[in-house]
């Protein structure tokens, strides 16, 4: 269609397919003749067949096509079609002499904006059909550009959800899925066919706000994750989108920091404590020390020293205490276990009665050296 920039006059290009001599007389004096086309400056182009229209339609662009059913190289609906596949967009009027209701309604099937009869229409409804069909055409045509231009912006957007690394899933209005992206399967660790048409119940409590959310993982692991809500109305349906965004690996962080600083404080304890124990033990390990100058009774003597080897033992236990609180490596000698035994033997005559008779035949004394602490390992054996 051009629009003439001096008279605001538009050009119409119309093409008749007729092979009759007498009936395309007829259309040219029609078209020619009737004053009502208004602004509109019909260009008409005859053509006798089928071929000849093709021809035509793709030389130069088509507005309308007027056209006879009955052709030497095509008869019926099929010169519709043909038509279609070299027209898609032009206006389709049939001026025909079949008044067959059958073929009036297959012709509507192939999308004709007009059907005429010969002989039975006037110039002036000849006029108003084309105008009309071609009107119709140019609605079909902005309505095709329309909905080619909404399916663009949708493959855009679907590519956009597609590659986004935040998690996206959209649910209809009653929380049944609709949709997952890739990132949505990495985090949930099941694929769409799976929860297509499913509930995710974490999402049920999910409002407009920003929140955190849990989420299971098909692994068992559970999965942290930042939710934020939008909704859409998609094909006439109301939706809603959920946006994730994954923070397992902060949240973990976050509970490693927790719990350095948890045992951080744990040693400053254990560290104030050991002190205060160590502060004890000192004098007594004196005391001890000082009455092992004095005493000559050998049982008394024998108690004191294993008070001493106690209170030893309980220095090395705060060692270890302060080395837990400082993070220090814990002290490694060889240990011979006949040592190890005859200490911790030696421990438990001190408490126990006369009449209780420790048997240690079953143990083997020629058990061959280890590196340990020693403390640790006395420990152990007492804990036994």
């Amino acid at each position: 269609m051009n629009v003439s920039q001096s008279s605001h006059r538009r050009t119409l290009r119309i093409l008749c397919i007729e092979d009759h001599p007498l009936d395309r007389e007829i259309l040219r004096r029609q078209l020619e003749a009737v004053e009502q086309w208004g602004e509109i400056i019909p260009e008409v182009v005859f053509a006798a067949s089928l071929g000849e229209a093709v021809l035509a339609a793709q030389r130069e662009q088509v507005d309308v096509c007027i056209v006879d059913l009955l052709l030497p190289d095509s008869r019926g609906v099929e010169t519709l079609y043909a038509l279609r596949r070299v027209v898609p967009y032009a206006a389709l009027v049939v001026v025909s002499s079949d008044s067959d209701l059958l073929t009036l309604r297959q012709s509507v099937y192939a999308n004709v904006h007009g059907y005429l009869v010969k002989g039975e229409y006037t110039p002036g409804a000849l006029v108003r059909s084309i105008l009309v069909a071609w009107e119709h055409s140019q609605l079909e045509l902005r309505l095709a550009e329309t909905t080619h231009e909404l399916h663009r912006s949708q493959a855009q957007y679907r590519a956009l959800l597609e590659y986004l690394p935040d998690a996206v899933i959209m649910t209809d209005a009653e929380g049944k899925i609709l949709y997952l992206n890739p990132a949505a399967h990495v985090l949930l660790g099941r694929s769409g066919g799976e929860l297509i048409g499913e509930e995710l119940a974490q999402l049920d409590t999910v409002t407009d706000t920003a929140r955190d959310i849990v989420l299971p993982h098909r692994d068992g692991r559970l999965r942290y994750a930042v939710v934020r809500t939008q909704r859409a109305i998609l094909e006439d349906q109301e939706v809603k989108l959920y946006f994730l965004h994954d923070i397992t690996e902060r949240r973990l962080l976050e509970h490693q920091l927790l719990e350095h600083q948890r045992r951080e404080l744990l040693g400053i304890l254990a560290s104030g404590i050991a002190h205060d124990i160590n502060n004890l033990l000192s004098p007594i390990m004196l005391g001890v020390q000082t009455l092992l100058r004095t005493v000559e009774d050998e049982r008394s003597r024998r108690v004191l020293a294993m008070i001493e080897q106690s209170a030893r033992r309980g220095a090395e236990l705060v060692r270890q205490v302060l080395g837990f609180a400082r993070s220090q490596d814990a002290h490694r000698e060889q240990v011979a276990p006949k040592d190890i035994i005859a200490a911790v033997i030696g421990s438990y005559r001190t408490h126990l009665s006369p009449t209780i008779t420790l048997d240690t035949s079953g143990v083997d004394l020629a058990t061959p050296s280890f590196y340990a602490d020693p403390t640790q390992v006395v420990q152990v054996l007492l804990n036994l």
